[in-house]
Parts: C-alpha cells; structure tokens; sequence
C-alpha cells in the first residue's frame, strides 16, 4: 500500500496519526491528574517537598508555556512526546492512573508501554527535523497510535463519558498567520469551536492581503463520511466544498470589524448534532480600510 504513495504522502500520514495520540494522549493525563492532584498537577508537590513530576518535565514544560505566550492554554499542552511516553509508562502513575484506559492496548504493563510507544520518538524527531520517514517507520506509526487511542476510546465508553453523539470534529486549525488552535475536549459544550483573532494587531488584515486556514478532522472518521462546508460572512463558498485548506484574497467588501469565517463538518448521516451540522469552527479576522 505504503509503495504507491509518495514520501510527502508518508509524512502528511505519519504527521496527522502522531498529532492524533499527543492529543488523545494528553487528554487522558489532564483528565486522570487534575482528577487526582488538582488543576496546578504540574507543580504539584507533596508534603516531603517532593514533586509529582521530575524536574526535567515540570521545568520544560513551564519554559514553554511561558516562552510562547497565547500558543498553549493549559500546561499539559506544552508537553513533549518524550515526556507522553515518560509519563504514561510511569510504574506509579500506570498502576494508579492509567492501567484501565491502556489496559487493553497493554495488559502486559507500563514497561510495554515504554517499549511501543517509545519507538514513536525517533519517528517524530525525524519529522520534526525533515528527515527521511521509512515505510516500516509509517507501519509502526499508525498501528501503535492507533492501538493506543482505540483503547482509549474504548475506555471512555466503558466509562460512560464518551460521546453521545459520535461525529466528526474538528481537531486542529492553523493559519497562514502562524496561529494555531487545538480542541483540547472532545466533550466541549457548546455548538463548536471559536476562534477570534481580532485581538491581536499582528492578525489584522487589509485589501490586498491573503488569509489561509487548514483544518484537521478526526481521522478515525473516514473522509468520505463527512463534507467540509465553507462560509464567509453565513454565505457557501462552494468552490471549497470538501476542502481542508480555506484561501481568502481580501477585498474591499471584506472589510471589518469582525469577519466571520465559517468551517462547518456534515456528516453523511440522517441526523445531525447541530441539526444541519456535527461541528464548525468560527473564525473571526478584524479587515482594516485599505491605506
């Protein structure tokens, strides 16, 4: 299969599946320790003054989080994949936290869990550095993310706190601005996800200018069970119907205080969450008069 696919293929694939397991992986830590130890689990300490985490981890991901002001919402999503892995193969931590959600995936313990997903750090080291991506390394990628989050899922439903309504959504936007934007809980109330990038002037924008947004969709979910659906202003752009990547040329007619920019996801269902639509995110960009 992997043969009939180009290198840039390969990575895009590696890319999407390994985004998908930092995701549903630091869910689960953010669940399971602000559950535990409060919402502040980074700094945690204990009453010998020890603390939750050691050193390496709480300082790294204190200096990102504070280093890239607005990127990150929460400490957990400053985490690196080396400390996923270090954390969710922690003997303690395994055996008190994470042993029903993974168990399914690992019932032999934390130490296989260290074994299989500590082989996804090189892979992501090698995309992170634009090196080479084997074919083995895609193979190896996409069947331990994906044991990983089907156990995951699994768990949740055992549990009782997945989804009621299991449809498409929105993982992850960016934009040719250099922005960025997770959905952080699957569970988020609400119709959707928002996001204003009117606040910052290094966002605003002018006739003349281009404005590009990708978004990512679960990919548990086929891409043919669902349509992307484009708007400006609540009006179809239909030449982007089903396209992951939304490109605006700014016109006089754009200009605003608050453009809004629809990404809406139908599924192919008879029913929908929203009635019409299973998630949408709403982007609004400030379009200044032109000079």
């Amino acid at each position: 299969m992997y043969n009939e696919i180009s290198s840039d293929e390969i990575r895009s694939i590696c890319r999407q599946q390994l985004e998908m397991f930092e995701f549903w992986s630091k869910r689960l830590i953010h669940d399971k320790f602000s559950t535990t130890y409060g919402s502040e689990y980074i700094t945690h300490r204990f009453s010998d003054d020890n603390y939750l985490f050691n050193k390496s981890i709480r300082e790294g991901v204190i200096k990102r989080f504070e280093s890239k002001p607005g990127r990150y919402s929460r400490f957990v999503d400053a985490l690196l994949i080396d400390d996923i892995v270090t954390i969710l193969s922690n003997p303690k931590f395994y055996k008190d936290l994470f042993y029903e959600p993974l168990n399914e995936a690992y019932p032999d313990g934390n130490v296989v869990v260290r074994t299989f997903l500590g082989r996804l750090i090189p892979i992501r080291n090698n995309l992170s550095h634009a090196n080479p991506i084997s074919i083995r390394s895609a193979e190896q990628v996409i069947c331990y993310t994906n044991d990983f989050i089907d156990s995951l899922k699994n768990y949740y439903v055992r549990e009782n706190i997945a989804m009621q309504y299991n449809v498409p959504l929105i993982t992850r936007a960016v934009d040719s601005k250099g922005n960025e934007l997770y959905r952080y809980n699957h569970n988020d109330p609400g119709s959707g996800m928002r996001w204003d990038l009117t606040k910052d002037t290094r966002n605003y924008l002018r006739p003349g200018d281009s404005f590009q947004v990708e978004v990512e969709v679960d990919p548990s979910f086929d891409i043919n069970e669902y349509s992307i659906i484009w708007k400006i202003n609540h009006i179809e752009m239909k030449r982007f119907k089903n396209k992951n990547i939304f490109n605006l040329r700014i016109l006089d007619e754009h200009v605003s205080i608050n453009l809004p920019i629809e990404c809406e996801i139908v599924s192919n269902k008879k029913w929908h969450k929203y009635n019409h639509y299973d998630d949408c995110l709403n982007i609004y960009l400030r379009v200044l008069p032109p000079l």
